[in-house]
């Protein structure tokens, strides 16, 4: 087992994803995960505009059944690939879908968000709980509220990694994503928040550039982000998990 280091794991991925052997290939799998999403975030939101105005709810659930599934695919996709071209440099597209197309990993990944998504809910509302019996620690409360909410997210940022690479059970990812992470939580906690910066940055790049022209911020969303900066922060992301992992 190995450790990884923020600036060397920014670098190597940015090198990662110029490389020429590589680049069309993980061009052509963001690219392959970014149109389904958007084209069922555009579904749903038509589906729920349509209930809204008096239309069935089936339609909507219906969508919203398939989105999860979807989502749980491009995840399992997504880990593949990063995990694939941080360890080995190297990318089988056939291999990467086929295997990540697999009921049990998607039902434990299924499992994992719930489970993190109840324990950020419980934190939330344990706080806010605390914050209406005794209003003077209200804002205290949010503050450690959110404290919390990113500790827990850190202690479980290799579950999904875990469950998708080494097809672990979501309780057992668990556990050893509290394992693994413990002896690099300062360095993992620095780089989700540059990370989080990035994306936080990009975002706004992207509206400013909506208000001057939504045609170029297509162009720019497409071209740059979804083919450049989704791998790049995705490599980022799976650097920390390759470099500590047991073999």
């Amino acid at each position: 087992m190995t450790t990884f280091h923020i600036r060397k794991s920014f670098k190597e991925s940015w090198n990662l994803l110029f490389s020429k052997a590589l680049f069309q290939k993980i061009a052509f799998v963001f690219i392959a995960i970014t149109i389904p999403v958007l084209l069922l975030a555009s579904l749903m939101e038509r589906a729920i505009f349509a209930s809204l105005q008096g239309g069935g709810a089936i339609i909507p659930i219906v969508l919203l059944l398939v989105s999860f599934v979807v989502l749980l695919y491009t995840s399992a996709v997504s880990i593949n690939t990063s995990v694939s071209v941080v360890s080995t440099q190297k990318i089988s597209l056939s291999k990467i879908l086929k295997s990540s197309l697999n009921i049990k990993v998607m039902a434990n990944l299924l499992g994992f968000f719930l489970t993190t998504l109840a324990l950020l809910i419980g934190v939330l509302l344990l706080f806010g709980l605390a914050g209406r019996v005794l209003p003077i620690v209200g804002v205290i409360g949010f503050v450690l509220a959110l404290f919390v909410g990113f500790y827990i997210i850190l202690r479980l940022f290799f579950g999904s990694y875990l469950i998708v690479d080494k097809k672990e059970n979501f309780f057992r990812a668990i556990k050893n994503s509290f394992k693994q992470t413990q002896k690099i939580q300062g360095r993992l906690a620095g780089m989700l928040i540059i990370v989080g910066l990035i994306a936080f940055a990009s975002g706004l790049f992207l509206e400013l550039l909506y208000v001057v022209s939504p045609v170029i911020q297509a162009v720019f969303s497409y071209l740059i982000f979804t083919i450049t900066l989704s791998p790049f922060i995705s490599f980022v992301l799976a650097t920390p998990y390759v470099k500590t992992r047991n073999k």
